[in-house]
């Protein structure tokens, strides 16, 4: 996957830190707008060995809902494939909630 954030560190050991989202979390309250929140923490790795170590947590990054804003698609390489927009995320998650509440009744 692509890393966000990224920087070389070069001390005692050769590294690379970069930014993670770790936790997502999705808020669809009754008669309200849905939110999103990314918790992040830093991941070292050392480039020598290509151990990665997920440090401190960093920071959370929360967005409200807007309908029809655009945001980029990325491959597991980094590489934009695509975009999409709110509505389609929040279809594509019920879908994937109605999927396994589906098997899960079966």
């Amino acid at each position: 996957m692509p890393t966000y954030n990224e920087r070389h560190i070069t001390d005692t050991v050769d590294l690379t830190r970069y930014e993670r989202a770790h936790k997502v979390e999705i808020f669809n309250p009754l008669n309200a707008a849905p939110s999103i929140a990314y918790r992040t923490s830093w991941v070292e790795k050392d480039n020598e060995t290509g151990k990665e170590v997920q440090q401190e947590l960093y920071r959370t990054i929360a967005a409200n809902y807007s309908a029809n804003e655009m945001f980029d698609l990325y491959d597991a390489e980094g590489n934009v494939v695509g975009q999409a927009d709110y509505d389609t995320l929040m279809g594509v998650l019920y879908g994937l909630f109605f999927h396994l509440a589906t098997k899960e009744d079966a």
